[in-house]
Parts: structure tokens; C-alpha cells; sequence
């Protein structure tokens, strides 16, 4: 029986996540456990002197995401380093609200490239690996993605560390540039 109330991997929820395969995604949800201002004070002092805009802030800030579909849905989303990969709550018990210092929505950022994809139908969905983990990588789950697809092969990207820059979790677009070594681990129609 599939666990409905723990935060655990991608392929441990395949019945839920088959679930979301014709739902429409009717927000988004970035909670931050940072401000934007001490996202930018990071970058600072690690010397990124990109990723400093708003949109960037939704991107990469440390904290999770939440999205929720039009069947009632809420899915929340993480990144787990010891098991290298992307984490998934479907319950609102595991919500990270009432930690975080920010809570930024799709809907309120200027020209947000998710927000195009409201309303969208989720046509597949993938969980990603990549091809090149070292032998530690290998005996975790290193379930390094999740993607949502929609028509037109637009994409959302959970991404727990398949960008080169120095954010570890991810919500990312096909126009993001994601590694080469990135390969379907499971595939959901």
C-alpha cells in the first residue's frame, strides 16, 4: 500500500503522481526559508553575480515548493542531499508554510515563465537521473528531477543538483539549462 503522509521519493508516490496526469496546475507556491534580501546577501558572498532578479528568487531561493492542481491536490515538493534526490509530500501536514519566512506565488511575480503554463494539462510526467553518479550516488535513490510536461513539450523541472551553479534544489523551465547527463528513470502517460 503507497504511503499517503511522509515525504519520500518520487517513485515511491507512482499511483499519485499517475493521478496528476490530466489535472491542470492552478498555483504555485515558492516558500523561502530566506528573504529576498538574504538570497541576495548569498549570492554576494559566494560571488554569483547572476540569478539576482525575482524570477530567480522563485528558482533557486532554499526552500521548498508547493503546486496545486484543479482536482484539489496540493503537492509538495523538496530535495533530500542524503538521498540525493527530489522529495514529495501529498498531504498538508508535511506543508512548509509555517517555517518559512517568504511565501512567493506564481501569479505574483511579473513576467514569471510558469505563469504561462497555468491551466495547462500535465500530459506526462518523468523522473530523472543522471547518467554520470559516482559510486555513493548509485546506492541512493538519486531521483535527481521530476518533470511535468504539457503540450507543446512545455516543461516544469524539480531539480535537486541537474544545474551547474550552486543551487541544490531547483524549480526550473525547458529553457533552463539543465545537465546533459540527464536521463528518464520512469515515465508516467
Amino acid at each position: 500500500m503507497e504511503k499517503l503522509f511522509e515525504w519520500t521519493i518520487p517513485s515511491e508516490k507512482e499511483k499519485s503522481l499517475r493521478s496528476l496526469i490530466g489535472c491542470k496546475i492552478v498555483d504555485i507556491v515558492k516558500t523561502s526559508y530566506e528573504t529576498y534580501p538574504e538570497y541576495l546577501s548569498y549570492l554576494n558572498e559566494v560571488g554569483i553575480d547572476y540569478n539576482i532578479d525575482k524570477i530567480s528568487f522563485f528558482k533557486f531561493s532554499y526552500g521548498g515548493l508547493v503546486i496545486i492542481f484543479d482536482n484539489g491536490v496540493k503537492c509538495h515538493f523538496g530535495s533530500a542531499e542524503d538521498l540525493n534526490s527530489i522529495i514529495i509530500c501529498f498531504n498538508d501536514s508535511c506543508n512548509d508554510f509555517n517555517d518559512a519566512k517568504e511565501l512567493t506565488f506564481v501569479s505574483n511575480i511579473d513576467n514569471n515563465p510558469f505563469l504561462k503554463l497555468l491551466n495547462y494539462k500535465i500530459i506526462k510526467i518523468n523522473i530523472l537521473t543522471r547518467n554520470d553518479l559516482n559510486s555513493k550516488q548509485k546506492g541512493l535513490p538519486s531521483e535527481n528531477g521530476l518533470e511535468f510536461i504539457f503540450k507543446n513539450d512545455e516543461k516544469i523541472i524539480l531539480s535537486h543538483n541537474l544545474t551547474d551553479n550552486n543551487f541544490v534544489f531547483g524549480v526550473l523551465t525547458k529553457e533552463d539549462a539543465i545537465t546533459k547527463n540527464r536521463i528518464v528513470k520512469k515515465s508516467f502517460k
